[in-house]
């Protein structure tokens, strides 16, 4: 029997979970390959184990973990990612974002393995937006202050055999500033698979009551200024599901607004559920250089169920509702617009956005096609 190409993806972070990744590395065991994660251990109780045909690795186990902190000179993920490639002989790499790509990338030339990076946000714009990487001034010297974080991304992509991104606004973002070939980099959209949702919103018959936003709780979501607005609309609840970060004090500004609830963190087994009493899903991003490259999973999971979307006007997201009409978008940056952007709701027909967003969701994009793309991408690279 012909060996399995063994795949690794690295990650600078714990494992399980992340939805991209799970989708990723089933889709290459499901399709014949052996795929390994490479992960930072963060108390988990083993240092190697096997999920659902995933192999994970978990670096720096049972060691302080200060000294795996994912910076793009630290010498012991060299040490650990050399001496894993060593022993497994990867047929190819994927690597995360940008911030280990520096080592993988070098060690990918190193061993001759061909690596491609796995973009699923504008990682620079990440780090200059989010306060947890500019909250002392070391910090803001190096990320938000300087170039160093664009010089690295220009640096790492370099090294790639090839790019994945979320949407063309990246590609494009990656062309016109690195001048990379456009045959270098793929679109693989976040979408779930066809088999996961089974919940069609348009065809419930309640009234639609429920908006509500699934994800990461920060100040950089917007979602401050939305409910500053909502808290009037009595006519709505606000769900919102997921971590609130330590550095958003949203709970404590909107804890006694009876239309407001929060739910805190979930598993994603308990997302079908939680879709199930959604109504109405909202995206309030600010429109900035890192939502104007990337798009959310749940954008994807809303037209799944046949949920029509309530959105800023990012390009991404713009382009996704122009082409399906599965929604309505505004610039909400504004307290008149995101009162605007409520009143007008009733007006919508959102019974048709819905089914429109799960029709194009059923046809074109989906994981199903998503990785057929990743597939015929990657064996590409693969000798």
């Amino acid at each position: 029997m012909k060996n399995k190409k063994k795949i690794f993806y690295i990650w600078k972070s714990a494992y399980p979970w992340d939805v991209r990744i799970e989708k990723i590395c089933k889709t290459l065991f499901n399709q014949g390959f052996e795929p390994y994660v490479i992960c930072k251990w963060e108390g988990e109780n083993s240092e190697i184990e096997k999920i659902d045909g995933i192999n994970i690795i978990r670096v720096g186990f049972n060691q302080n973990s200060k000294k795996y902190i994912p910076l793009p000179f630290n010498p012991y993920w060299k040490v650990e990612i050399e001496k894993l490639i060593i022993k497994y002989k990867p047929d190819l790499i994927f690597n995360r974002e940008i911030i280990l790509a520096d080592i993988s990338g070098k060690l990918a030339k190193k061993y001759n393995i061909p690596i491609i990076m796995d973009m699923a946000e504008n990682y620079p714009a990440v780090i200059k937006n989010w306060k947890k990487y500019t909250n002392n001034i070391v910090k803001r010297l190096i990320f938000k202050k300087s170039n160093l974080v664009y010089k690295l991304e220009e640096k790492t992509t370099s090294l790639m055999d090839g790019i994945i991104v979320v949407c063309q606004e990246n590609k494009q973002r990656l062309i016109d500033k690195y001048n990379l070939d456009s045959d270098k980099i793929e679109i693989i959209y976040n979408t779930p698979s066809k088999r996961f949702f089974n919940f069609k919103r348009f065809e419930d018959k309640r009234a639609y009551k429920t908006i509500a936003y699934h994800g990461y709780i920060n100040n950089e979501r917007n979602l401050e200024e939305f409910l500053d607005v909502a808290k009037e609309f009595k006519d709505y609840d606000f769900h919102l599901w997921g971590k609130v970060t330590s550095d958003s004090q949203i709970e404590l500004v909107f804890k006694n607004h009876d239309n407001i609830k929060f739910f805190g963190e979930y598993n994603l087994a308990n997302l079908k559920e939680i879709i199930k009493q959604t109504d109405i899903g909202i995206l309030p991003y600010v429109n900035d250089e890192h939502i104007n490259n990337t798009i959310s999973n749940k954008f994807f999971d809303y037209m799944a169920n046949g949920i029509p979307v309530l959105c800023s006007n990012a390009k991404p997201m713009v382009e996704l509702i122009d082409e399906i009409s599965c929604g309505s978008y505004y610039n909400l940056s504004s307290e008149e617009n995101i009162r605007d952007a409520l009143t007008k709701l009733k007006n919508n027909n959102l019974d048709e956005m819905g089914k429109n967003g799960y029709d194009a969701f059923t046809n074109k994009y989906n994981w199903e096609e998503d990785e057929k793309k990743l597939i015929g991408f990657l064996e590409s690279f693969i000798k």
